[in-house]
């Protein structure tokens, strides 16, 4: 029989509320399976070019003590500062995944803006028929990918769609050309179910992705761009979630909402359990 697949909830779900106040609320309603989203107050280098994540000596002990369990990371969001500092960009990344294997993590998702080296070249890249050219990744990316499988972490790409006009890692033509012109066995697919329906994308995703998605990003669409809670929104979960329970590679479903009221969080864990 196959294992039932772990209901995560990403940390993020809370913000603004900080990291470790966010697991306090998830402690008090029973949540113990997170997705760690870094947040960029707390994950950070230094003007001495120094990593600082003050917070990770408390989370190693709530790993330490059963209190938590941090099934997957995600890297953060670039800084405004750091957003043109090729260096800086790979360490965060590296330090994403080092994160990952000290709290006991298996994923660590990413954004397309993670891995290569700017967006216009990433643009350039989709737009044409060649090869995925180096240049247009981050330099250093591929020793990087290399460090997360010697570790056993898979770095998971998220579907993202940065304007409405501008479709980018939001296809899955895009997404899977780019998987296999990488052709690395560290990297993987989380496919955010919300981002997908927004351009009417979401069953060709499961259907040509399905043996690259490693992660699921759960909430519901409420039209145009809202993120809400599960069975409030367009997507026709009855239909839905026998795909996801066939998907081969499948690890966790992460529910990743903005800020919910307890209740609707609680609820969409439950109808994902169920």
């Amino acid at each position: 029989m196959k294992p039932s697949i772990p209901i995560t909830v990403s940390t993020g779900t809370l913000y603004p509320l900080s990291t470790l106040k966010s697991i306090q609320q998830f402690k008090e309603l029973g949540i113990q399976d997170v997705e760690l989203t870094l947040q960029q107050a707390e994950f950070s280098l230094t003007f001495e070019r120094k990593f600082s994540m003050p917070i990770l000596p408390e989370l190693s002990g709530l790993v330490e003590s059963g209190e938590l369990c941090v099934r997957s990371v995600h890297a953060p969001q670039i800084s405004g500062e750091r957003c043109y500092n090729l260096w800086a960009r790979l360490q965060l990344l590296i330090h994403s995944i080092e994160v990952c294997r000290l709290l006991g993590g298996q994923l660590v998702v990413v954004h397309p803006f993670h891995l290569f080296r700017t967006h216009e070249d990433a643009l350039e890249y989709l737009a044409g028929d060649n090869p995925l050219p180096s240049a247009a990744l981050l330099p250093g990316v591929n020793a990087v990918l290399d460090l997360a499988h010697a570790a056993g972490i898979k770095l998971a790409l998220e579907n993202i769609q940065d304007w409405v006009d501008e479709i980018f890692f939001n296809a899955p033509q895009n997404v899977a050309r780019f998987l296999r012109d990488m052709n690395h066995p560290a990297l993987g697919f989380t496919l955010d179910l919300m981002h997908a329906k927004v351009p009417g994308l979401l069953d060709e995703f499961v259907h040509l992705l399905s043996a690259d998605i490693l992660n699921i990003h759960a909430a519901d669409l409420l039209l145009p761009i809202k993120r809400v809670p599960v069975g409030k929104g367009v997507i026709d979960w009855h239909q839905l979630v026998p795909r996801l329970q066939a998907l081969p590679n499948l690890r966790q479903i992460t529910v990743e909402l903005s800020n919910p009221q307890p209740e609707e969080l609680i609820r969409s864990i439950e109808l994902l359990s169920a």
